[in-house]
C-alpha cells in the first residue's frame, strides 16, 4: 500500500528547509580573539585588532592581519590547514590534525551591567 504525499507534508518540508536556510544565512558575530591550542593545550589568545605572528614549536606560524587569522608554513604533509584561508567570525576555526593545532575565533561577550 502506497500513500500519496499530501499537500501539508510538502508545506511542512518547505517550512523546515526555509528555517534551515535562514539559520545558515544569519550573520555571525564578529570575533575578537583567536585561541590557539596545540595538543589540546591553550598556547595563546591573540587579539584580532593587533597584527602579528606567533611561531609554533613545529615550525608553523599563526598570522594575524587586518582582523583575521591564518596559518602559514604548515609542516603537515597535505597543508589543508593553510588552504582554509583567513578566518574572522565567531565560531570559525582552522584545524591541523597531523600537528594537532586548532585555532578558534571567539567573540568576547560584553557585560551590560555597569556598577
Amino acid at each position: 500500500m502506497r500513500e500519496s504525499v499530501r499537500i501539508w507534508d510538502l508545506v511542512l518540508i518547505a517550512l523546515l528547509l526555509a528555517a534551515c536556510c535562514l539559520v545558515l544565512l544569519l550573520p555571525k558575530e564578529e570575533g575578537t580573539l583567536a585561541q590557539v591550542s596545540v595538543d589540546g593545550v591553550l598556547v595563546a589568545s591573540l587579539a584580532l585588532d593587533t597584527d602579528g605572528e606567533l611561531p609554533l614549536s613545529d615550525g608553523s606560524v599563526v598570522v594575524v592581519r587586518d582582523g583575521a587569522v591564518s596559518l602559514r608554513n604548515a609542516t603537515c604533509p597535505d597543508r589543508l590547514c593553510q588552504g582554509m584561508g583567513p578566518i574572522s567570525r565567531g565560531g570559525e576555526s582552522i584545524l591541523c590534525l597531523p600537528n594537532r593545532i586548532s585555532i578558534v575565533i571567539v567573540a568576547e561577550e560584553v557585560d551590560g551591567i555597569v556598577g
